[in-house]
This record gives C-alpha cells, structure tokens and sequence, in this order.
C-alpha cells in the first residue's frame, strides 16, 4: 500500500496536463527539424541541378566561341580563295549582327564573373577581335584590288585605311597581301593563343564543377541522414 502520509498524488503527482504538453512540444521541436531538413536537402538539390545547368552552359559557351572564330577564319579565307563576296556578307553577318563571341563571353562572365574563367574568356575575345581586325584588313585589300570604291565599301572596313606601302601595290600583289595576312605565321600563333585560352576557360569551369559537385553532394547527403534519422525519431 502507498504510504498516502508520504505520498500526495496532487502534490507529488505529475499531472496529464504537463505530460501532453510536453509531448507537443517534442512533437514540435521534430517537426520542424523534419521541415528545416527538407527545406535545406531541397535547397541543396536545387544547387547540384544549377550547378550542372552552369557547366552544361560555360561548356558550351567556350564551343561557340570556338566555332565561331574558326567561322569567321573560314568565310574570309574562303572569300579571298573563291573571290565570292557571299563569303564576306556572312562574314559580316556573323561579326556585326549575330555576335556569338559576345554571347559566349556573355554567358561565361555571369556564371564565373571575376575568377580565372572570366578573365581567360575576355583574354580570348581580346585575341579574336585583334585577328578581326587583320581579317578586315585584308578584306579590304581585296576590294581596293577589285576596284571597289571606299565609299561603297561595307560598314565594317569604310573606316580602314591602307597602309601606304599596301596602296602602291598592284592589284594581284594586294590580293596576294590579303592571303598572306591570314595564312602568316602571326596569325596562326594567335589562333593558337585563343585556342589556349579557351583551353583554360574550360579545364577552370570543369574543375569547379567537380569541386563544387563534390561539396553538395556530402552537404545532401548529410541532410538526407539527417532527415531520415529525425524522421524514425517521430516513429519510435
């Protein structure tokens, strides 16, 4: 029997009230833990998936940018073989209107502004736009030799003047100039200086990637356990 001197169930008892109470806030306290966790493994699978979008995207970008300086190379190279100026429109096409060098440089710049990628890029662009200025050279050396008055000449060489050397050639020797200027040696070594810049745009951009998918993965992961482990507490 209980010794009711030393035992008040009113006094020493503990009351059903306080017992509910305290098990809605453990309840609770678990259920926002299961909510935080969700939240943040949510978070998390938005940055993997983002991640991914950004490397698909740079990657692409640098190919672009490739494609398109190698383009350009082959539209006026082909108009000073062929001597059709349906090569120089599209050239012109491509380096005043479509512009995908600026995008590609675009699109890496927002995804990786400021860090070696970045830099590496604009350093690619700054090489491309110096050979597209010996590309408009010699295309203008080709009209000049084709009797092309400069003021029918097209936006993007009306302004070029000829070096004075260049205009005392006679008009085969100016055609030959023009081929020469984009067959050199110079102008080789800078399409192999954009070709190692961009090289390096995408070595930085896949080693990010891997870096950064390596971290989210083990932040996820650790989420996920979390989750799990709360969710089973609730259970038992």
């Amino acid at each position: 029997k209980v010794n009711k001197k030393l035992y008040n169930p009113k006094r020493d008892g503990i009351k059903i009230k306080t017992i509910n109470i305290s098990m809605l806030v453990m309840i609770f306290i678990i259920c926002a833990s299961v909510f935080v966790a969700a939240f943040r493994l949510k978070s998390k699978v938005k940055d993997i998936i983002d991640g991914m979008e950004g490397y698909a995207l740079c990657t692409k970008a640098v190919n672009d940018f490739r494609d398109t300086s190698d383009y350009l190379t082959n539209q006026v190279r082909l108009f000073l073989i062929k001597m059709d100026d349906s090569f120089a429109q599209r050239y012109f096409q491509e380096y005043s209107v479509s512009k995908n060098r600026d995008s590609a440089v675009g699109i890496i710049n927002k995804w990786h502004n400021s860090d070696d990628a970045d830099l590496n890029m604009k350093l690619a662009f700054e090489e491309s736009q110096n050979l597209a200025q010996t590309e408009l050279y010699s295309i203008a050396l080709a009209y000049t030799a084709l009797g092309l008055p400069q003021e029918n000449f097209p936006m993007e060489i009306k302004n070029i003047k000829l070096l004075p050397d260049d205009l005392q050639l006679s008009s085969a020797e100016k055609l030959a100039k023009a081929e020469e200027l984009l067959f050199d040696l110079n102008y080789q070594n800078a399409k192999s200086r954009i070709n190692g810049y961009t090289t390096n745009v995408l070595v930085y951009v896949l080693n990010e990637h891997l870096a950064a998918q390596k971290r989210d993965t083990f932040i996820f992961n650790r989420h996920f356990i979390i989750q799990i482990i709360t969710i089973l507490a609730m259970l038992f």
